[in-house]
């Protein structure tokens, strides 16, 4: 299974990361000069992820982005 994954067309990202018995994920962006704005993780408990946890990524998202203006990069 990839380790990341694009969620939608709007830039969001899912990074999977497995600590001990524990697989947990990470959302995030594309920001400026290749860095990464990380902006919500969750313990993985089912297969599919749920839609509030990707709303609630969007939603900083959307926000991050609108106070820092030059950032839409993905």
């Amino acid at each position: 299974m990839p380790y990341a994954k694009k969620i939608d067309k709007s830039g969001l990202r899912e990074l999977r990361v497995k600590h001990s018995s524990n697989i947990y994920r990470i959302f995030y962006f594309a920001y400026i000069d290749q860095k990464f704005v990380l902006l919500h993780a969750i313990l993985k408990k089912q297969d599919s992820t749920p839609e509030g946890d990707i709303r609630l990524a969007l939603e900083r998202m959307k926000e991050h982005k609108s106070r820092n203006p030059g950032s839409n990069a993905s």
